[in-house]
């Protein structure tokens, strides 16, 4: 009997990253998924849906490449989808050094390592495929008012998308990323009432998004789509 495809999802006890997990799951793939501070809910995720839940600091690297590797052990990974992110509402005259290099540490550096230590794991004759999923917050069309540290980071993932694509597309590794839009938990949460009615006067659809209707995307490219990669596609109901 064929092994299921196995899946890590880093961030995986937030509000999209749980979402994601339960649609991994229940589309049959063997789901790990990762959590700093939040060990109650990531425990609870665990038992609903039979994933693996571990502690990881995306911030340590060291503790990301062991992370890596136990997930892997056993199998090799299938998918990585990159859930985590920090939201600091600070404008210019606030921001510290330290906020700026924990945004970046978590929502750029934390998935370009990951990427490194999967093409360092792939023999050089593996024709496997693997897919690799990061999720942003800006598409780098969007004119928005967003905190300056939160669209630095936020923008770099594009860029860090189509570069990867292009470096490891050979190797069979698709990398694409999804722009989610101002959501009903999660990070959107940190939002204050008036950027929160900023972005639904400028989305289309005049509401917030749902982390199922995001996680369907992030399930389309990691397992449906084969000849999409370096791409980053907005879920954000019309920004």
């Amino acid at each position: 009997m064929t092994a299921p495809r196995k899946a890590l999802v880093l961030g995986g006890s937030g509000y999209l990253g749980s979402a994601v997990v339960r649609l991994l799951r229940a589309r049959g793939l063997d789901v790990w998924h990762t959590y700093r501070t939040r060990e109650k809910p990531a425990l609870a995720l665990a038992a609903e849906t039979g994933s693996t839940a571990m502690a990881l600091d995306l911030t340590d690297l060291e503790a990301l490449r062991k992370g890596l590797e136990r997930a892997s052990k056993g199998a090799p990974l299938d998918v990585l989808v990159h859930a985590a992110g920090t939201f600091a509402e600070a404008d210019v005259a606030t921001l510290t050094p330290t906020l700026y290099e924990s945004a970046m540490d978590v929502a750029v550096r934390a998935p370009l390592f990951a990427a490194q230590w999967l093409a360092r794991s792939l023999p050089a004759e593996s024709t496997r495929r693997i897919d690799l999923v990061i999720a942003g917050a800006l598409d780098r069309a969007q004119s928005l008012p967003l905190p300056a540290c939160f669209a630095a980071a936020e923008g770099a993932k594009g860029a860090l998308v189509m570069a990867l694509a292009k470096e490891l597309g050979h190797r069979n590794v698709r990398v694409n990323a999804v722009s989610v839009g101002l959501l009903e938990g999660g990070a959107s949460e940190a939002l204050s009432g008036a950027l929160s009615r900023d972005f639904a006067a400028f989305s289309a659809l005049g509401r917030r998004g749902t982390a199922d209707e995001v996680a369907r995307v992030i399930a389309f490219l990691a397992l449906d789509s084969d000849f999409l990669t370096g791409k980053t596609i907005p879920v954000n109901g019309g920004l």
